[in-house]
């Protein structure tokens, strides 16, 4: 019901949802099943339960609570799937995107917890939705954040993860060519950032895709930007590479 529901419940409703259907089984308070739901890290509660009508309660989006299934449409095409699933676990990073800070150093106030953390979170969902991920070198460039195998299907899938204004963010186009092998089918650059960014699109092209032929692509919520790549990958051609911006706010 939580899940279903984008607004407050009503009291009723929840005291409803906890009587047992079976005479036999013990009935339980609502609010003692929201403390165990919010005990358990599968909701927030907020105001006062007990008294409040209706009751302002919302899930709490993770790995635990993602559909079993990949919601992403029969096609075969290697790159629309990984995209597709990309948008699901990307909205519910957003939509959970408070979780994602820890305090800054020297009393500086919240920022967003390093890049290992988003790839992390990222290869379990995909993981959770049919994938095979792991962090095996690519070929003789180095680690890429997540690389990825989709049974049934040939091929690799690479993702690689930066925080704007943070360690080599500027390279990070270079570093997803440099990870492409002949086994690769698709590949997409993350970029993360909490801040207000004026022009953020424009200016991560001029920063990070400079002489590079990149194609705007149509506005996907919650994604501040997206582009499309076509790049040469040495001998073996041109590829696709897709860049994905996310802007994560502190309060959501």
């Amino acid at each position: 019901m939580i899940h279903r529901s984008e607004a407050p419940i009503p009291r009723g409703e929840l005291i409803e949802a906890c009587v047992p259907a079976d005479s036999d089984l013990l009935p339980i308070d609502f609010v003692d099943v929201l403390t165990l739901l919010e005990a358990s890290g599968l909701v927030r509660t907020y105001g006062t339960p007990r008294s409040d009508d209706p009751v302002h309660v919302k899930p709490v989006t993770g790995i635990l609570n993602l559909p079993h299934e990949s919601s992403s449409p029969s096609t075969q095409d290697y790159r629309q799937i990984l995209l597709d699933d990309l948008f699901l676990l990307i909205s519910r990073l957003h939509a959970s995107s408070a979780d994602f800070f820890r305090p800054g150093s020297g009393g500086s106030g919240k920022q967003l917890v390093p890049e290992p953390v988003f790839s992390a979170f990222l290869a379990m969902g995909l993981e959770f939705m049919g994938w095979q991920s792991d962090r095996e070198a690519q070929q003789v460039s180095g680690r890429t954040d997540i690389k990825l195998r989709r049974p049934g299907m040939n091929g690799l899938g690479i993702i690689e993860v930066k925080i704007w204004g943070r360690n080599d963010y500027r390279d990070i186009h270079k570093q997803v060519e440099s990870y492409w092998s002949q086994d690769t089918k698709a590949a997409v650059a993350i970029t993360l950032t909490d801040k207000e960014i004026k022009d953020w699109k424009s200016r991560y092209v001029t920063a990070c895709l400079a002489n590079i032929k990149a194609k705007q692509l149509p506005e996907h919520f919650p994604l501040a930007g997206s582009f499309e790549c076509d790049t040469a990958v040495g001998e073996r051609g041109s590829a696709i590479i897709d860049h994905l911006l996310l802007r994560l706010p502190r309060d959501h």
